[in-house]
Parts: structure tokens; sequence; C-alpha cells
């Protein structure tokens, strides 16, 4: 089960929150309760599902992933969640309500407390990878720093092979044999389910790049660091 990010702007005018976002009439959802008003998802400040800066920003699915699998180290959070705002705005306020029980770990941050945090720290990943997979990364990703194109916290199924990742460079080395034209689907076809674990070592800054290089600018704009808040909450 996915766990998603419900994120809302803020900034202070004339002393007083509200709401920074750009609300349209809502339509209904199949909750209880709707709100008056909605956010179109591509018009977000933020909408992508990041676990780590989940993890980061609310200690959610920090280092585990999916009914509890090892996704590695896990991040130090800025801070335990606090809950909405006492002076949280209306509109804001009446989008979490809809939500109920269902909405968690709800929380907030001033732009200058982001900026403030140390992004630079590192941490370490792991996750299971296909032969394919693997044979990407290690060609053109990770001698950059960089994981895996794509991986998961665990695989299962009848026809699944978990190797060490020794045996597994040993496997591609077999299919390859030195000759490396269509290299890729060679591996991809005779190794097609064939995993293994692997663990690579990244800053915070890369793994919530996203957010730092397109998220955070829009926010500048708004107002003071210490005028401009995020307020967010989750649901799995």
């Amino acid at each position: 089960m996915g766990c998603d990010i419900h994120f809302y702007v803020e900034n202070k005018v004339n002393g007083d929150w509200q709401s920074a976002d750009r609300w349209e009439p809502s339509e209904a959802s199949g909750h209880e309760v709707e709100p008056a008003s909605s956010i179109h998802y591509k018009k977000r400040f933020y909408s992508d599902r990041n676990y780590s800066l989940f993890a980061i920003l609310a200690d959610v699915r920090n280092g585990r992933g999916f009914a509890g699998c090892d996704t590695g180290n896990g991040f130090v959070p800025i801070d335990d969640p606090r809950g909405l705002p006492d002076d949280v705005s209306d509109m804001v306020k009446a989008a979490s309500d809809c939500w109920d029980g269902d909405g968690h770990s709800h929380s907030w941050f001033t732009v200058a407390e982001l900026l403030e945090y140390d992004w630079t720290q590192t941490t370490k990943h792991r996750g299971y990878v296909s032969a394919a997979q693997f044979y990407e990364w290690n060609r053109w990703r990770r001698e950059d720093g960089e994981g895996p194109e794509s991986y998961c916290g665990d695989v299962g199924g009848g026809s699944v092979e978990k190797v060490s990742e020794a045996e597994m460079r040993r496997r591609i080395e077999e299919v390859t044999a030195g000759d490396w034209y269509r290299s890729e689907e060679k591996v991809q076809e005779q190794l097609p389910s064939v995993y293994c674990q692997v663990e690579w070592e990244q800053p915070y800054y890369k793994a919530a790049r996203g957010f730092l290089s397109d998220t955070l600018p829009q926010l500048w704009r708004l107002g003071k660091p210490e005028d401009v808040r995020i307020v967010f909450w989750f649901d799995n």
C-alpha cells in the first residue's frame, strides 16, 4: 500500500496566516465531509511520492517500506510531527477535516526551518534489483553516487531467485561473456527472475532533490522565510 502527502502552503499577510495555494471548487471524492474547495493535482506546490522526503519531514516510512521491509538506515527527521498549527488557515483546516482519521502525521515547518536543516547528511539505502537493473546501475549510475533507476524493498514469488551481489556479478559476466552487443537485452532475457539486494550511500539533498530544486524556490517568492510555511499530512 502506498503513502501520499497532502501538501499546502501558507504565508503571513498583515500578521495572519493565509493559504497561498490555488483553490478551485471541489469535486466529489467520496469523503463523508467535503471541503468547499480543493487544489488541482497539477497546481500543487508539491505532490510527488518520495518516501525519503516523507521520512525527513515527519519520520514517515523511515527506513522501512510496505509491511515493514528494510529500505535502509533511514533519515534524521527535522522534527516529530507537530500537528496542525493552532493558527492554520480555514482552507487548510477544512481540507484536513475531510480526511478525518484517514490522515496522519500532521505537521508544519517554516521555510526558515527548512533552510536551517542539514541537507548534506548522508544515509544508506537498501533494496532489491533485478539482474537487468543491477547491470544498468553498475554501468551508468553507481560510480556517480546515484541509486538504481528502480528497486523495491523486497521481492517474492515462485520463480524469484535471490542471490548475493557477488553471485549476480558472476552470472551477468557469464551471460555477457565480453560481448557487449545487446548485452542489456541478453541479461533481461536470460536472468529474468534473478534479484539481489544492494546498498548505496546518498546525501539527503539528492534523496529530496525535486523538493529542493523545484518546490523551495517557489516558496521563496512568497515572502520572508519565517513568514512562509508548509502544512502537510499523509494518507495510506
